[in-house]
């Protein structure tokens, strides 16, 4: 049998190989947000599957941007529920994510107002459904930050430095730096 041993310059290469081919489809943001929570019925934590229903709207609730099934207008509760496991109360979810029945995925409009907050609907399988109040305030994060003053990027200005050098509309690479 021939053994290939692969060299740590060999995975390395390797590595940034597969950076640079896959790099433009891994560096796309998430379409997903992470929503973690705690139910508490009559003042107890929940423990089982409960139902619940999502939607992100506006401050004052009037319009919906996204809800989880795609039904949610004007702030009102969509038709169907996602169903999550509760622990102790507690429970998580990643938000626009279609492998979960009910889901849709969160359109990248949804996310591009100045104030946008989830609403969020509970059942524990006996009192229907009850909006959990108040609706919570959507924080961007980070590279969400950078990612939307990127988007607004539409030129580059000064020299560029190292092995890239020259304006931008003269950019040269040197002989040296591609082998």
């Amino acid at each position: 049998m021939n053994h290939r041993k692969f060299h740590p310059r060999r995975i390395a290469f390797l590595a940034v190989f597969a950076v640079l081919v896959g790099g433009p489809a891994s560096a796309a943001l998430p379409q997903v947000l992470n929503h973690q929570g705690r139910i508490a019925v009559q003042g107890v934590n929940f423990e089982g599957n409960g139902q619940f229903k999502f939607a992100l709207v506006n401050a004052d609730g009037t319009l919906s941007y996204w809800s989880n099934d795609g039904s949610g207008v004007a702030g009102a509760e969509p038709a169907a529920a996602v169903t999550l496991a509760v622990n102790k109360g507690l429970y998580a979810v990643l938000l626009g994510n279609p492998a979960l029945p009910n889901m849709t995925a969160i359109p990248p409009g949804a996310l591009e107002h100045e104030d946008v907050r989830l609403r969020v609907w509970f059942n524990d399988g006996s009192r229907g459904f009850q909006q959990i109040s108040p609706d919570q305030r959507l924080a961007a994060v980070p590279y969400a930050i950078h990612a939307r003053e990127a988007l607004a990027a539409d030129t580059f200005g000064g020299l560029l430095a190292g092995d890239v050098t020259g304006a931008q509309s003269t950019t040269a690479i040197a002989d040296a730096t591609v082998t």
